[in-house]
């Protein structure tokens, strides 16, 4: 599924969507409303699975965005499944990092439809393309508050699956770390709920992925500490931590050691340089206990003090449901 969805200025002004883009069935016409409460004002995309509109909410004269299933998928359990999962999340994750779920329901045409809290801004990823990559304080900023959104995350027994710097957005008008949102919780697994399915495919974008996860294999909130390190490896470099087709990729996570971070970027402090080598160890028990440790070490690094010492001893919070059946879809 897609995310909560916000406008993103390209390049150039024109505007982008965080959803994926197609025009498979006719759009809501402006005017229409939803849910009887939130009126159609624009379509920001439309998508394999869904389409995303900007809406005004009628009672409180908000802009929401509208997510909406295509009907031809509306009737596909396990498409419909993940919709409500992903609407049943956006409603139990609560965190100023998350954009708020709203709502959920059906159109008048019988259309799942999901409505969620408007951001506006852009991605990491379209500031590190315009920029190449961050100021070094700025992007632990940003890292420890989306670690911070993770650790919420996590002890709501949910792991995002899918932390990249396309999922986080820099809200217009506020600096890091408040202007700092987590995306598209559409993988996201709850560790408390049945498996969708029994299968083993893995989910997750190359760039970013754990080794676990690339291997469709037990998937916890360590996967998403992985993710966030390669994301924050992104930001300070302007380039991912491995290149090549995503089967290259895949192995590279598993086997290949952490390339010089420093002959990237110099100025990289030794201490930021090995905060990010824990991040990025290939056994998940082996990384840091908690989101929340590493958002206190990310924040300790950009007030240029030493994080908390790698080698003593840290706890592992155990989620519910944290065994490798229920990990695993």
């Amino acid at each position: 599924a897609a995310s909560p969805v916000c406008d993103i200025p390209r390049r150039g002004g024109s505007v982008r969507p965080v959803a994926y883009v197609t025009d498979a069935e006719r759009p809501l016409p402006p005017g229409e409303l939803v849910l009887r409460r939130y009126r159609i004002d624009a379509p920001i995309g439309r998508g394999g699975l869904a389409a995303v509109y900007r809406a005004t909410d009628l009672t409180t004269g908000a802009t929401v965005a509208v997510k909406v299933l295509r009907r031809a998928l509306a009737e596909a359990s396990s498409v419909s499944a993940r919709f409500l999962r992903e609407a049943r999340i956006a409603r139990r994750l609560v965190h100023p990092a998350v954009p708020r779920g709203l709502a959920v329901g059906v159109t008048a045409g019988g259309a799942p439809a999901l409505v969620v809290e408007y951001v506006a801004g852009e991605t990491l990823r379209a500031r590190i393309d315009r920029e190449g990559s961050l100021p070094v304080r700025e992007a632990l900023l940003v890292g420890a508050r989306v670690a911070e959104a993770l650790d919420a995350a996590h002890r709501a027994s949910i792991v995002h699956r899918d932390v990249k710097p396309d999922n986080v957005m820099l809200t217009e008008g506020a600096a890091a770390p408040d202007g700092v949102r987590v995306l598209d919780f559409g993988l996201a697994f709850v560790l408390d709920e049945p498996r969708l399915s029994a299968t083993r495919a893995v989910l997750g974008t190359p760039e970013y992925i754990a080794p676990e996860q690339a291997r469709g294999e037990r998937v916890t909130a360590a996967a998403d500490v992985y993710a966030l390190g390669a994301t924050l490896v992104h930001a300070l470099t302007g380039a991912t931590l491995f290149a090549g087709a995503a089967f290259q990729q895949f192995e590279a996570h598993a086997r290949a050691p952490l390339p010089d971070l420093r002959a990237r970027r110099p100025e990289l402090p030794p201490a930021l340089v090995a905060c990010l080598a824990a991040l990025l160890r290939k056994e998940p028990a082996e990384r840091p206990g908690d989101a929340a440790r590493v958002a206190l070490d990310l924040r300790s690094l950009a007030e240029g003090r030493e994080p908390v010492d790698d080698d003593a001893p840290t706890e592992r919070i155990e989620r519910p449901g944290d065994d490798p059946a229920s990990l695993r879809e």
